[in-house]
């Protein structure tokens, strides 16, 4: 016996941004909405109308720190700096699909002064979805303010590339200093993707140069397991 299911439509958009949303929060908010569209589209069978899909897609992003930490050790041990509390996450699960994405995402007690954000894929979405995956999630960041977008608002000083041990392989992030368009301000991002507990992991750091060094980072790096 077959249940007919209205289809999702691939065009419906997102909910807005609230005023004042800190630029992780829309990341996540944006890549749990685009993720889920785009598993529906790549898993032929499963049809799921907009509406449904993301009021569950809200019911799996939390805002409580201990719900934060514990999303974090399914995507990787890592050692976060004190400054940077927990924020966000979201543990995107489908039905029949299961579990396809976890991400997670750390603000600095000081407002603006810095961000990361941790976004791993699950394994049940398989190799053969994950290059559209990483290019939904190169369009979150660039919706959200952040990555290559987040790049063109700043005065690059200096941009690098530097290979790092991560879980016994080596892995290039990629580092960018320069100043704010805006504020002059200093700031650093430093982005990557590594093999992670669950599957690829996007690495994704962005803050004040002055008080997040490269040496910061790279010892935040080097201590993933």
């Amino acid at each position: 016996m077959s249940v007919n299911q209205p289809e999702i439509n691939p065009n419906w958009p997102a909910t807005p941004p609230k005023p004042g949303m800190s630029a992780s929060m829309k990341l996540i908010l944006g890549l749990g909405v685009g993720c889920g569209v785009v598993v529906v589209l790549c898993c032929g069978g499963l049809f799921i109308s907009g509406f449904l899909l993301q009021a569950q897609l809200a019911k799996m992003i939390s805002d409580d720190p201990e719900t934060v930490v514990a999303t974090t050790q399914k995507i990787a041990q890592i050692d976060i700096p004190d400054d940077l509390e927990p924020a966000f996450s979201a543990d995107i699960k489908l039905p029949v699909v299961g579990s396809v994405a976890s991400c997670v995402a750390y603000e600095d007690k000081d407002n603006q002064s810095g961000d990361l954000v941790l976004i791993a894929l699950g394994e049940s979405l398989g190799a053969g979805n994950q290059a559209e995956f990483q290019r939904q999630i190169q369009q979150s960041l660039e919706e959200a303010g952040m990555g290559q977008q987040d790049e063109e608002d700043l005065e690059i000083d200096q941009s690098y590339e530097k290979e790092i041990t991560v879980r016994g392989q080596p892995v290039t992030f990629r580092f960018v200093k320069g100043k704010s368009k805006d504020s002059e301000a200093e700031r650093i991002m430093v982005t990557g993707v590594f093999a992670g507990r669950s599957g690829p992991t996007t690495f994704l750091f962005g803050g004040d140069a002055k008080k997040y060094d490269d040496n910061t980072i790279v010892k935040m790096i080097e201590s993933i397991e």
